[in-house]
């Protein structure tokens, strides 16, 4: 399939578990309005991240993300998912590290 460059919104934050994670980010969503698409959003532990986050940056800056994080848990989030992007500056259990550039794959047809 082919990748298309896209931007994404990595923010960081501690959860026991993926479940939690998503929940977090569901409710917090709904309580500020705001739509994400969570077919593209990825949920890794810091542990694993590098691996991870291979599939969306190079090194440099897949390094960069998890140097940056303040939690146990990354939160990757493509710009496509959102009605705004970033989606949100942060909760209270969620910081904004950054917004990257990297890819993504695309559905799309190759040419």
């Amino acid at each position: 399939m082919p990748r298309i460059r896209e931007t994404f919104a990595v923010y960081s934050g501690d959860f026991a578990s993926q479940q939690l994670a998503f929940a977090h980010l569901l409710d917090s969503c709904d309580r500020l309005g705001v739509h994400v698409d969570f077919d593209f959003v990825d949920v890794i532990p810091v542990a694993t991240a590098k691996r991870r986050l291979g599939a969306y940056f190079e090194g440099a800056t897949a390094d960069q993300a998890i140097a940056a994080a303040d939690g146990d848990t990354l939160i990757v989030i493509r710009s496509a998912a959102c009605n705004s992007f970033p989606p949100f500056s942060g909760t209270e259990r969620l910081s904004l590290i950054s917004t990257l550039v990297g890819t993504a794959v695309s559905a799309g047809i190759e040419t």
